[in-house]
């Protein structure tokens, strides 16, 4: 019996979700995604300086990821270095981001899939006290989120897409009054994020069994989050390949086209294996290795969400507020930036030709997470579903709580286009 779950809401894009079922079981999966994004076609012959502002536009919801490895790969090419302070105000630009996106991900994706919210009716686990205490956090998430929002457009001028992070540093120079805001705004954050986890260990008590579902194999990756302030790291790069950590070699990292199915999705693949990114990444590398399943990746956004808070006020404890740093010469050649975000490990790569840009690719989280089957191996999402028990048919609830927990944006699934316009098999990797 084949079921086919199009589009699945409550996520960035269009997604498309084809299942096997016998007996109730998902005995095969395939993942699509619909919605096609020629971003790195669209880059081709403009000005080097136009990537920062034009990739953010891939997706509103984390763009300032997409400010930082377009940033970082320019700098690369030309071989510039930024100050400390720019490093610090992109993090807090960052990390405000991040944020919001935790926030709303948690309350407004994942929470309606275990408990009743307004004009939700699901068969919840949770006792009817409980669910009405999430619900005025549920609530209550939305003026959070935007006050993340608020403190990211302190530093980057507006959000999203903020302006405020440019080739060579940052453009950020604030008063008095706007960092004491900013100020003010991360140590709210920092206490709501103690009401998120309450709410997360509430969930995770009546739905124990999704401690077990969801698995994608436990091979994970990271590029790293806050790696270039070392003080305030969240997770270095690194590779957890079979339960056994190693350093993080790009050598290692293809991408490839599927042309044997309509998704606009590509497979990337880390020494030819698929693997998970995203805050479950992060805590295996920085932590030890953690069982791959729909709660941990839950649990391990809503701890990340208050470990960023902490790192926010610690950083804004030390950037100087008045100093901003820019730069506008840069040279042909080629030049990578990579940085986990949100959803995972965000990749970057640009060929500067004649002052213009000649080739663009973009790895992105959701890239990875919802790669399709290549060479008969199953990408992580689509293992994860695989083996899932659906109690009803009609209403898979089980097979959304898995997806949701990915934090899916098919948005950010960008696709990459040869001059001629043809669909390329293999990317290229242009490292120097």
């Amino acid at each position: 019996m084949e079921i086919i779950l199009s589009p699945i809401t409550r996520i960035s894009g269009f997604l498309t979700i084809v299942l096997e079922i016998d007996n109730n079981v998902v005995i095969d999966a395939k993942c699509k995604g619909t919605m096609f994004r020629g971003f790195e076609k669209l880059l081709i012959n403009r000005h080097p300086l136009d990537a920062i502002y034009l990739t953010q536009r891939i997706c509103g919801i984390c763009s300032s990821a997409h400010s930082i490895a377009s940033s970082r790969a320019l700098e690369d090419c030309s071989k510039i270095d930024i100050s400390f302070n720019s490093k610090l105000v992109r993090n807090i630009i960052h990390g405000f981001d991040i944020l919001q996106n935790h926030i709303r991900h948690f309350y407004l994706f994942s929470v309606p899939d275990f408990i009743n919210v307004e004009g939700e009716k699901i068969n919840s686990k949770v006792p009817k006290e409980l669910e009405n205490k999430i619900n005025e956090n549920y609530i209550k998430s939305l003026y959070y989120s935007t006050l993340a929002h608020q403190g990211l457009s302190i530093f980057g001028g507006k959000a999203p897409h903020n302006h405020g992070i440019v080739f060579g540093g940052v453009t950020s120079k604030l008063n008095l009054y706007e960092f004491s805001k900013a100020v003010e705004i991360s140590k709210e954050l920092l206490e709501f994020t103690n009401i998120m986890i309450d709410d997360y260990q509430i969930i995770e008590k009546y739905y124990d069994e999704y401690n077990k579902l969801g698995d994608t194999g436990g091979n994970y990756i990271s590029f790293g989050l806050f790696e270039d302030t070392p003080e305030f790291t969240i997770c270095k790069s690194g590779a957890l390949i079979n339960k056994e950590l190693c350093n993080l070699d790009l050598n290692n990292l293809k991408e490839y086209e599927v042309q044997d199915d309509i998704s606009f999705i590509n497979a990337p693949r880390y020494i030819d294996l698929p693997v998970e990114v995203g805050p479950l990444a992060r805590q295996s590398i920085r932590s030890g290795w953690i069982k791959s399943s729909t709660l941990n990746r839950i649990k391990a956004r809503v701890y990340e969400a208050k470990l960023i808070a902490e790192r926010l006020n610690e950083m804004l404890n030390l950037v100087t507020i008045n100093q901003n740093e820019t730069k506008t010469d840069f040279i042909d050649g080629i030049g990578v930036g990579i940085t986990d975000t949100i959803r995972g490990a965000l990749y970057h790569n640009v060929e500067i030709k004649d002052k213009k840009i000649y080739k663009y690719n973009i790895i992105t989280p959701s890239a990875f997470n919802l790669s399709p089957t290549y060479n008969n191996v199953k990408g992580p999402l689509e293992k994860a579903l695989i083996g899932t028990y659906i109690e009803d048919i009609n209403n898979p609830i089980e097979i959304i709580r898995i997806v949701h927990s990915f934090d899916p944006c098919v948005s950010c699934a960008t696709h990459l286009v040869s001059k001629n316009g043809e669909f390329l098999n293999e990317n290229y990797f242009m490292h120097r």
